[in-house]
C-alpha cells in the first residue's frame, strides 16, 4: 500500500522556487525591469532586498498573485490548506525578489 502524504508533509518537502512556473516568471519579470531598476538591484546587497518590498514587490504581487488561482499562486501554495511559508503573498513575492536579484547578478558576471 502506498504511503499517504499529508498536506503538511507535502508542503514541507515542496520547493516552489524550482517549479517551471516560478522560474519562467522570474525570467519574465527580470526582463521587464528598466536598466535603472536592474542596476539598483545589482548594487543592492542580499541583506537589503527588503527595500524592494513596496516598489518591485508590489508589481510582482499585482502581476502574479492578484488572481487567487493563478499559475504562480498554485506553484507557491499547491495545497490549499497548507500553512507553508510561501502560501503568504508577501513571502512569495519576497522569494521572487531574491530570485530576480540572483538572476540579475548572475547575468552581470
Amino acid at each position: 500500500m502506498a504511503a499517504v502524504t499529508t498536506s503538511a508533509a507535502f508542503a514541507a518537502q515542496y520547493d516552489p522556487l524550482k517549479s517551471d512556473a516560478v522560474v519562467k516568471a522570474v525570467h519574465e519579470f527580470a526582463a521587464s525591469l528598466s536598466p535603472a531598476e536592474r542596476d539598483e538591484m545589482r548594487k543592492t546587497g542580499r541583506e537589503d532586498l527588503s527595500v524592494f518590498h513596496f516598489g518591485i514587490g508590489s508589481r510582482i504581487r499585482e502581476r502574479y498573485f492578484s488572481a487567487p488561482n493563478s499559475e504562480l499562486v498554485k506553484a507557491f501554495c499547491p495545497v490549499p490548506d497548507a500553512t507553508a511559508e510561501y502560501c503568504y503573498v508577501d513571502n512569495a513575492s519576497g522569494a521572487m525578489i531574491v530570485k530576480v536579484w540572483e538572476l540579475i547578478r548572475q547575468e552581470s558576471n
